[in-house]
């Protein structure tokens, strides 16, 4: 652990080189328990978003920072089912499309939370439903009929849709 500090302590002297660390999907979970103290706030961010950070350091930024955090949680294929559901339900509630669009390209997301997110207003966001691996078959099929030709393509081009041209033979 001493090493560890010490490591960080070395790094603590430029924000860059704590926000390269921070950013890298291999640094140690260790490390990344660490930065998510940093007195930088980019720091965090890319911390939350690194796949590598643990779900407990995840919990604590989602605890403890406002929107800029949480849109690098939502980023995050690793964070918490539960923290994504949470910062679903929040998106919806103050019409956050940011934080809606982010949320809904991440592959951890379920298919429940996607189906909340398929008729939403913003083209965008449907636009990352149907791009999102877990959006069910039925969801793109409904995508694929949407008035928006951006949101048609993007649920076409989902594999789901293209492996099921093998069966309309």
């Amino acid at each position: 652990m001493k090493a560890t500090s010490s490591f960080v302590k070395f790094i603590n002297e430029s924000s860059l080189e704590e926000w390269s660390l921070a950013r890298n999907p291999n640094t140690d979970p260790q490390i990344l328990d660490e930065l998510s103290t940093s007195q930088y706030l980019s720091v965090k961010h890319v911390v939350a978003s690194n796949p590598n950070t643990r779900p407990e350091t995840i919990g604590k930024l989602f605890a403890s920072f406002g929107s800029d955090i949480h849109l690098g949680i939502a980023d995050n294929p690793s964070a918490p089912v539960q923290i994504l559901i949470t910062m679903l339900t929040q998106g919806l509630e103050e019409g956050r499309d940011i934080l809606l669009n982010v949320l809904a390209k991440n592959p951890s997301l379920p298919e429940e939370a996607l189906t909340l997110l398929r008729d939403y207003d913003s083209s965008e966001v449907r636009c990352a439903v149907a791009s999102n691996p877990n959006t069910g078959l039925g969801d793109l099929l409904e995508l694929a009929l949407d008035s928006n030709r951006t949101v048609k393509k993007a649920a076409a081009a989902n594999p789901k849709l293209v492996d099921l041209s093998d069966y309309l033979d």
